[in-house]
C-alpha cells in the first residue's frame, strides 16, 4: 500500500514561494492580472452554481495537479454557496491510481484527499471522494510479470492501452454508477468537470476545439457524459495565482479544503520535476518553462529513452528513495529489442494446428527476474523506513513530522493478491517445474533475505 506523506511548510518556505511569484511578475502587470484572475474565478463559480441550481450533480476528475486543484477551489466554493441557498444535492470528486504512480504524486494525492474529507465533514458539504484502481487482472504487475505482456514503447504508443485499462475503464465504470445515482436523486444528468486548458499546447487546443469543449456550457463527451471544461479559457498565470491565494488562507476570498502545506508540496513537486526551475508567472512576457513537467506512472516507457521528470527529481537527495523505480523503468526500455528476454514459441495455435516460432512476450526466466527485482525494491524500501524509524528513536535523526512520515514505506509495488495471480499465470507455463514459483521467490526475498539488484545492460540493437 502507499503511505500518505506530507512535507512540513514553515513560514519561511511559504514566504519563499510568495517571493518567487512576486519577483516573476512586474508589479503593475501582477495587480492587473490578479484582478482578471479573481473575475475569471467568479465566472467559473457562478457557472457551476447555476448548474447546481438546475439540480445537476457535479463530478470532478481530480488528478491533484495544478489545474485540477484550481478546479477544486471553484467547485467547492460553488457547492458551499449552493448549501447556503438550501440546495443539498450530492457531488463527487474522483481520482485514479494505477498502482505504479510516481510515489511523490501519489502521496500528495492521498494527503489532499484526506484534507478534503476532513473539510467536507467539518463544514457539512455534500461531497463524496473516490479513488479508482485497475482490476488486479489488468494491472501492470500482473500483465507484465504474470503474463509477460510487453509495455507500450514510443513506436507502438498510439493506442496507449495501458492508460485505457488502468485509468479510463475504471473511471468510466465509476462515472456510470455516479451518474445513475445522480439521476435517481435529482432527475438530472451529472456534469463531469475536467481541468483542460486551451493554452496548454497547440495539440490540446485543437483537440478541445474539435470536441467543442466549453467553460460555459456542458457538452456531450465521446463516452456520452456531459463534460464541462471549467478552466478552458484560463492561462497558466490564472492557475498559479489561484493556488497562491491558498498559501495565505486568512486573506483568501475562498475557504480552501487544501492546506497551504499541500499547496507548497505541489509546487515543490513541479519544481523538482522541472530541473529545479519553476517560473510560474511571467506576466506580459508569457509562459517560459512554466512548471510544465508531468509526473505519471513510475514505469512509463512512453517517455522515450529517459523519464526526464523523474530524473530531474532524482538529482535531489531527498528523492533518492525513488531511484530503483527509475532503474527498473530503464531496464524495460533496454529490453525492447532484446530477444534473449523474449519467448520464441508463440501461444496461439492456428486452425491448421501450427504454432508460430517468433519473438513474443517476455520469457518465463525474465519474468522471474523482474519479480525478484521488484520484491527486492519493496523489501529495501521497508528496510530504509525501519532504519529511519530506529534513528529517530535513538536521537541520531531529528524527530520531525517529515522524518516520522518517511519512517513508513512510501510504496509497495507487489501485493499478495497480485503475487497469487502471477502464480496462477505461471502455473500454466510449460517451464514451471514447481508449485507456486512466485511465492517461492517471495520466500527467497522476504524470509531468506536475498536481494537482487536491477542490472543496467547495454541496449539491444533494433
Amino acid at each position: 500500500m502507499y503511505i500518505q506523506h506530507s512535507r512540513p511548510t514553515s513560514n519561511d518556505t511559504t514566504n519563499e514561494l510568495l517571493a518567487l511569484l512576486e519577483s516573476t511578475t512586474p508589479q503593475d502587470a501582477k495587480a492587473s492580472h490578479i484582478g482578471h484572475s479573481k473575475s475569471i474565478q467568479e465566472q467559473g463559480i457562478e457557472t457551476l452554481l447555476e448548474l447546481i441550481r438546475q439540480r445537476h450533480s457535479l463530478h470532478l476528475r481530480f488528478s491533484s495537479g495544478k489545474d485540477s486543484t484550481s478546479c477544486v477551489v471553484l467547485m467547492i466554493e460553488a457547492v458551499r454557496r449552493a448549501v447556503a441557498e438550501g440546495i443539498t444535492t450530492t457531488h463527487y470528486i474522483s481520482s485514479s491510481s494505477t498502482g505504479i504512480e510516481n510515489p511523490l504524486m501519489e502521496m500528495h494525492l492521498l494527503t489532499v484527499q484526506d484534507e478534503m474529507r476532513e473539510h467536507f465533514s467539518e463544514h457539512a458539504l455534500p461531497i463524496e471522494i473516490y479513488l479508482t484502481h485497475p482490476s488486479l487482472a489488468s494491472s501492470f504487475i500482473v500483465t507484465t510479470i504474470g503474463r509477460g505482456t510487453l509495455p507500450r514503447f514510443p513506436e507502438n504508443s498510439k493506442a496507449r492501452q495501458c492508460a485505457v485499462d488502468w485509468k479510463y475503464h475504471p473511471a468510466q465504470r465509476l462515472a456510470s454508477e455516479l451518474d445513475a445515482r445522480s439521476i435517481a436523486q435529482t432527475g438530472r444528468e451529472m456534469v463531469t468537470i475536467i481541468g483542460s486548458r486551451l493554452d496548454e499546447s497547440t495539440v490540446r487546443k485543437g483537440r478541445m476545439e474539435s470536441r467543442g469543449e466549453s467553460a460555459n456550457e456542458p457538452v456531450r463527451g465521446s463516452s456520452g457524459e456531459l463534460v464541462l471544461s471549467i478552466i478552458a479559457n484560463w492561462t497558466l498565470s490564472d492557475v498559479w495565482e489561484t493556488l497562491e491565494m491558498l498559501l495565505e488562507p486568512e486573506s483568501s476570498p475562498y475557504l480552501s479544503p487544501i492546506s497551504a502545506e499541500s499547496v507548497h508540496r505541489l509546487f515543490t513537486i513541479y519544481q523538482d520535476a522541472n530541473d529545479g526551475v519553476c517560473g510560474v508567472v511571467l506576466g506580459d512576457g508569457g509562459n517560459k518553462q512554466p512548471c510544465g513537467a508531468r509526473t505519471g506512472c513510475a514505469f512509463c516507457t512512453l517517455t522515450g529513452a529517459a523519464d526526464k521528470s523523474m530524473e530531474s527529481m532524482l538529482t535531489l537527495e531527498r528523492n533518492a528513495f525513488m531511484r530503483p523505480l527509475n532503474d527498473f523503468r530503464n531496464l524495460l526500455m533496454l529490453t525492447q529489442f532484446d530477444m534473449e528476454s523474449r519467448e520464441i514459441v508463440g501461444r496461439t495455435v492456428s486452425a491448421a494446428g501450427y504454432i508460430p516460432i517468433r519473438p513474443d512476450v517476455y520469457s518465463y526466466d525474465f519474468r522471474q527476474s523482474m519479480l525478484r527485482y521488484l520484491l527486492s525494491v519493496d523489501a529495501n524500501e521497508r528496510d530504509r523506513a525501519e532504519e529511519l524509524e530506529a534513528a529517530i528513536f535513538i536521537g541520531s535523526v531529528a524527530d520531525t513530522k517529515e522524518n516520522r512520515l518517511m519512517s513508513n514505506p512510501t510504496f509497495e509495488l507487489i501485493s499478495l493478491q497480485q503475487l497469487a495471480l502471477i502464480d496462477w499465470h505461471w502455473s500454466n507455463h510449460y517451464q514451471a517445474v514447481e508449485a507456486f514459483p512466485a511465492v517461492a521467490i517471495w520466500y527467497e526475498v522476504n524470509i531468506l533475505g536475498r536481494r537482487y539488484s536491477i542490472p543496467k545492460p547495454d541496449k539491444a540493437p533494433k
